[in-house]
């Protein structure tokens, strides 16, 4: 008689099958050594040391995010209502200038963590400063990461991007949840000179990359006026397209920009909700589908967004694409799966996570089907996107590991995150009002 490490037991479940997420009842998933071993009908032979019966709950794949700023939870609600050049010229980088340190880097990555778990987010890629420390925090949190090393950066030693990059990657080598990406922030912030250079880097270490890409129109057309050409274009001619690169937000590309993106197997992170706040507009995401690019769903950073809660981008993503294409609009389907297998296929991780299959990691949500965004019960995957507000998440799984039971954290002490994070709220309250 086989006994896991751990069982689920549950009522609902969302298995991937011909491409589309469906549900089916009554089933069971045995656990060992953090992979999916078991996934069947319920049997009283099945034996665990530990068994979650996870009655009238939904269970589906963890999210991932495929773009975020953990550490940026810190500046959470600063300068509201203003374009992306001046949000981030004269606030958001004198702020990083003055206050981005490695105490504040390990809180406001702590205070994320508290909200990628709360709302079913397994797996991120970040983009920040300090990368030891974001990374030392992911690995305590317990939620699976790829940590982009960022250029240019406020560190004194930004040059020194290889060796932190590989002295990060040899201390997470073999790590079961967190790897290393290079994380330029974007053609018009670095030159070309270390663009081609991260690039010709990231292939010869087999480093995942990931930059902000056509995010303004504004950007758009600096990087036209200065080499006659889209960013996309650019940067293909400087060799950062690939099937380790990832383009985030993307919202002023073109169809010749997608078309090489398709070609070189270069991945999309949708953004809809920062895309939005910031006023850039909204990204082609139906023509990227139908051009063959891989699409995964982002948050941003809580700066921008402001907040990390998936089930709210699921929805306003799907809502933005329908004000913008009609009839021709994605489905809740594509969205959910933005938000699992191509969100894991965009960050090159689609044999690890993103559905539930045996041979892939435990990285499992679960949804209580008590609250009233789940009556009536005719579409689960509608009801995820277009309804769920996120706190019907009563259950999360990492690596085979449980980070939220009951509605209640295990992995991370929350009142002492919230407490630290005041004291850094007062130091950047204090440089605000002597700048502005």
């Amino acid at each position: 008689m086989q006994e896991y490490d751990t069982l689920l037991l549950c009522d609902k479940i969302l298995i991937y099958k011909n491409n589309e997420f469906v549900c089916e009842s009554n089933k069971a998933l045995g656990i060992q050594d953090s992979k999916i071993v078991y996934l069947g009908d319920f049997s009283s032979q099945l034996r665990a040391k530990k068994t979650y019966n996870l009655k009238n709950h939904l269970i589906l794949p963890g999210f991932v995010n495929t773009h975020t700023h953990l550490a940026m939870s810190l500046f959470r609600g600063l300068a509201d209502n203003k374009p992306l050049k001046v949000w981030l010229e004269d606030y958001i980088f004198p702020l990083e200038s003055h206050l981005v340190k490695e105490d504040f880097v390990r809180v406001g990555t702590q205070l994320s963590c508290i909200e990628l778990i709360r709302s079913g987010i397994t797996t991120c890629c970040d983009m920040y400063f300090y990368n030891k420390i974001i990374a030392e925090t992911l690995e305590l949190a317990g939620v699976r990461a790829l940590v982009g090393v960022s250029v240019p950066s406020v560190e004194k030693d930004w040059r020194q991007w290889k060796q932190k990059s590989l002295s990060l990657k040899e201390q997470f080598k073999n790590h079961p949840r967190v790897s290393v990406a290079l994380a330029p922030h974007a053609p018009y912030t670095v030159d070309s000179e270390i663009l081609s250079e991260m690039a010709e880097f990231s292939r010869r270490e087999d480093l995942f990359l990931t930059i902000h890409v056509s995010e303004s129109q504004w950007e758009q057309e600096e990087i036209r006026k200065k080499y006659n050409k889209t960013p996309v274009q650019y940067l293909h001619d400087l060799g950062v397209t690939g099937d380790k690169s990832l383009f985030v937000h993307c919202v002023q590309v073109n169809q010749t920009d997608l078309q090489i993106m398709a070609q070189t197997h270069t991945a999309f992170s949708y953004n809809p909700e920062s895309n939005m706040k910031l006023s850039n507009g909204i990204a082609p995401i139906n023509l990227a589908l139908k051009e063959g690019v891989t699409v995964g769903l982002g948050t941003d950073g809580s700066a921008s967004n402001n907040n990390l809660n998936f089930f709210e981008e699921m929805g306003t993503g799907a809502k933005l694409q329908a004000l913008k294409y009609g009839e021709e609009s994605v489905t809740a389907q594509q969205l959910l799966k933005m938000a699992t297998i191509e969100g894991a296929k965009a960050l090159g991780l689609q044999d690890q996570v993103g559905t539930l299959e045996i041979g892939k990691k435990a990285d499992i949500i679960a949804l209580d089907l008590s609250h009233s965004s789940f009556h009536p019960f005719y579409n689960p995957v509608s009801n995820i996107v277009y309804t769920a507000l996120g706190n019907e998440l009563s259950f999360v799984m990492c690596d085979g590991k449980v980070l939220m039971e009951n509605y209640k954290l295990k992995s991370l002490d929350e009142k002492s995150a919230l407490k630290e994070s005041q004291i850094f709220s007062q130091r950047v309250k204090e440089f605000l009002s002597s700048k502005h």
